[in-house]
């Protein structure tokens, strides 16, 4: 169960934070239009980059 409510409180802040940096959420348009297809993919890499440790980038960030 923890693991569950650590996912949704990621996916949450991934939201958040994408709608602080002025860009759209998925469920803000219309699913499985182009435009859909583009935000889900942009959304998924914000949400793989936010649940990485920074123990896993070297000094300049990259993997």
């Amino acid at each position: 169960m923890e693991d569950g409510l650590e996912a949704h409180a990621l996916t949450l802040t991934v939201l958040v934070i994408r709608k602080a940096q002025g860009k759209k959420n998925p469920h803000e348009v219309s699913v499985r239009s182009p435009e859909w297809h583009a935000i889900n993919q942009d959304f998924l890499r914000d949400v793989l980059l936010a649940q990485r440790s920074p123990l896993d980038t070297g000094a300049d960030g990259a993997a």
